[in-house]
């Protein structure tokens, strides 16, 4: 068995997977390790190494089982994400995959850590799976607008049942080691701790047990055709919710059913094609576009590699009202220590400072009418502590009152059907280590974060506010505001504000082209100015990127994730097209209707410089 040739002239790297691979023998078991930092990514070095490692470890005599793990934190984590799309250079993990399964020695994946997306998939092509109790293993594809690609859709099923793969695929949830165990993923658990001398134990074990290769692929379904297809039309019937809009999950049932009703070979064909067809697609486009968006929500030009986030784990909310008791419970839920406070009254004369590491002011004072609430609030807090004032419509009085303090940020908490988002308000003097500690907080929160700045207002305030006016302007014209909730759903979102009457409406006799709305031009008049309030505040430094408003809209206003933002949606559409429409109708109607804005303009152009390049 000879070793995959790998041309040096098309490798640059030919040497790393020599650099992050070690093949040791311990008791007649070849213990192949990777350790490729951070999380130990499928990239075509990692594959190279494990791809040699087995060759080698097949063809020594003195081998009588295989060990395949990691070093780090994890097993494999999943593919490299920056490889989609793109050629991939061999071995292929299709290459590894058979090779396992044509070998002749036990291949056991000893699992610590988490085992997800490719990872997974590439221990389910051993012949067994071990792992500690803390581990995971998971298939988080459908996330991205993807459905495993290497045979997850095939081998689960086989493995584990109809009804626990379409869980964990549709869900993309990871299971721990000992849920996966039950349900039949994982075939030992390893002693905590002792990941390397458990694996040896099990693989001899294997070894002298003389029990047969166990290869998921030729294992059958507990399944018939027909049960499957029951099951799978119940499923869908029971939630709808999760395939409106959304391509991934109709697909993965598609090569489920294609793991029952199919010959295995013809499954992975299958699984292939709708791999190729989802990678293609838009929807999956907008979710991987949302994946590398919160990715880099946290990562804030101009500050130095040095600075350290300020440490925070004890909490004091300050606030009588329903919102400040929410945020208090937030922070407990998520482990911190907290105090919780009506107000700062008695503590005027207090000697001692506080000594929490970071105070939320969830008063909703104006400074303006009690100055003295917030001169003595600056008094009480420990120097090393973040003061985090909590904003509900706008963040002018970050910037205003605390201008020259390095430790304030406004925050504000916004939830949606896509989970929550902090906006973190950068006052003109907020420290980098404040910035990066605020920062810290919203993950421990299960949050996602974006940076903003003043001066005109917090980022999901205004997206509401021309959203709503938007749709105001709708009603105005005489679009039915029930009308305008169905179309917007059947775009993909469901939270539409309630408006009042302004008093404008037209009548029949008032009707002109400007009023004429059929649902496409609906979309175009609730939507276009929307993007047009991103591209401004873009332009103004408000947001760091593009992708910052984006993530605002998805998680405050309920945009479709699968359209990726208005912005993303719009560069989609051809920013051309939206300053082109605004200004017809501002030409058709300039009292309703304002033109498109510089700043959406100047975007216009910047995206054909780069589209020309």
């Amino acid at each position: 068995m000879a070793q995959l040739p790998i041309e040096s002239s098309q490798n640059p790297k030919i040497g790393a997977a020599m650099e992050i691979s070690s093949l040791q023998v311990r008791d007649r078991v070849a213990m192949l390790k990777i350790d490729s930092p951070p999380v130990n990514a499928l990239g075509q070095a990692v594959r190279e190494a494990i791809y040699n490692g087995l060759v080698a470890s097949l063809e020594n005599p003195e081998v009588e089982a295989i060990v395949l793990y990691c070093g780090g934190r994890m097993f494999f984590a999943g593919a490299d994400i920056t490889e989609l799309g793109k050629p991939l250079r061999p071995p292929l993990l299709g290459n590894i995959i058979e090779l396992m399964e044509s070998a002749s020695k036990p291949i056991i994946a000893a699992i610590h850590g988490s085992a997800l997306g490719g990872g997974f998939e590439l221990s389910l092509a051993c012949h067994f799976r071990a792992a500690v109790p803390s581990a995971k293993v998971g298939l988080p594809e459908v996330a991205l607008g993807l459905i495993p690609g290497a045979g997850g859709t095939q081998r689960v099923p086989r493995l584990a049942g109809i009804a626990a793969a379409v869980e964990m695929m549709v869900s993309g949830r990871p299971l721990t080691a000992e849920a996966a165990k039950r349900a039949g993923l994982v075939d030992e658990l390893l002693p905590e701790g002792d990941l390397e001398e458990g694996a040896v134990a099990y693989a001899r074990s294997v070894a002298e047990g003389g029990a047969p290769l166990r290869r998921a692929r030729d294992l059958k379904s507990s399944s018939g055709p027909s049960e499957t297809r029951e099951y799978l039309a119940n499923f869908r019937a029971e939630n709808a919710d999760l395939f409106r809009g959304y391509k991934a999950p109709d697909a993965i049932l598609k090569a489920i059913e294609a793991s029952t009703c199919e010959p295995f070979e013809s499954g992975l064909r299958q699984e292939a094609e709708l791999s190729r067809t989802l990678l293609a697609s838009p929807e999956s486009a907008a979710q991987r576009y949302v994946f590398f968006a919160k990715r880099a929500a946290g990562k804030i030009p101009g500050i130095p590699p040095g600075v350290k986030a300020r440490s925070v784990n004890a909490v004091r909310v300050i606030g009588d009202n329903g919102e400040a008791r929410n945020i208090a419970e937030m922070f407990r839920t998520a482990g911190f220590s907290v105090n919780a406070a009506a107000s700062i009254a008695g503590h005027a004369d207090d000697s001692a400072r506080w000594t929490e590491e970071l105070v939320v002011d969830a008063s909703f004072l104006s400074a303006e009418e009690h100055p003295a609430f917030f001169e003595t609030l600056e008094t009480l807090i420990a120097p090393s502590a973040i003061l985090a004032v909590a904003c509900r419509e706008g963040t002018a009085n970050v910037a205003s009152y605390y201008h020259e303090a390095q430790n304030i940020v406004g925050l504000q908490f916004s939830s949606g059907a896509f989970g929550a988002l902090i906006e973190i308000v950068k006052a003109r003097q907020t420290a980098d280590d404040v910035i990066l500690g605020a920062c810290s907080v919203a993950r421990r929160l299960d949050s996602v974060a974006i940076v903003t700045q003043p001066p005109t207002g917090s980022v999901c305030a205004r997206l509401s506010d021309v959203f709503a006016n938007s749709v105001a302007r709708l009603v105005d014209m005489g679009c039915d505001i029930g009308h305008i909730r169905n179309v917007a759903l059947g775009f993909g979102i469901s939270q539409i504000p309630a408006v009042e009457p302004t008093g404008n409406r037209r009548t029949p006799e008032q009707i002109d082209a400007s009023t004429i709305v059929t649902d496409d031009e609906l979309i175009r008049r609730l939507l276009y100015y929307l993007v047009d309030e991103a591209a401004q505040m873009l332009d103004e430094g408000v947001v760091l990127r593009e992708s910052d408003v984006d993530l605002a809209a998805i998680y405050s206003l309920g945009w479709p994730l699968y359209k990726g933002g208005p912005l993303f949606w719009a560069t989609q559409l051809g920013i051309v097209n939206v300053v082109k429409h605004l200004d017809e109708l501002h030409t058709l109607n300039a009292k309703a209707f304002p033109q498109a804005s510089s700043a959406l303009r100047k975007l216009d152009e910047r995206k054909q410089i780069v589209s020309k390049t």
